[in-house]
């Protein structure tokens, strides 16, 4: 039987794709994850959902060590959802994952919301495509 060694020792660096984090979050997500308050990501490409507040996050972000991650100062409490940003079965780090922090308003501001009224006379349900 092959032996299997994992390096907990060291951190894992994945390669970076030319997209900011918010633009990975809106190409995973087509809404927001409604118990997180922020995004961020980690080195390996692991994109973390935090519900901790906002500011806690973007201070941990400017203070955390890069090997270590936001973990030690956030928290594992904290952590609502995560999720990889895969090309062929590759985990890439967005261009700004050392510093981003996507809020829900930033999100938001970037996302296309369609709205079709209901109440008016004349609509047929069975002609809207979804």
């Amino acid at each position: 039987m092959a032996d299997i060694f994992i390096d907990l020792d060291n951190a894992v660096y994945s390669p970076t794709v030319d997209l900011t984090l918010l633009d990975i979050v809106k190409r995973l997500d087509s809404c927001w994850c409604e118990k997180a308050t922020c995004i961020t990501q980690e080195s390996d490409g692991d994109i973390w959902y935090w519900d901790a507040p906002v500011e806690e996050v973007i201070l941990a972000r400017h203070e955390a060590n890069l090997d270590t991650g936001l973990m030690p100062l956030v928290g594992f409490k904290s952590l609502v959802r995560n999720v990889y940003f895969e090309i062929d079965e590759e985990s890439f780090v967005a261009k700004d994952w050392k510093t981003a922090v996507v809020t829900k308003e930033a999100f938001l501001a970037h996302t296309t919301v369609i709205k079709i009224d209901t109440d008016k006379e004349g609509y047929d349900a069975s002609k809207t495509r979804i």
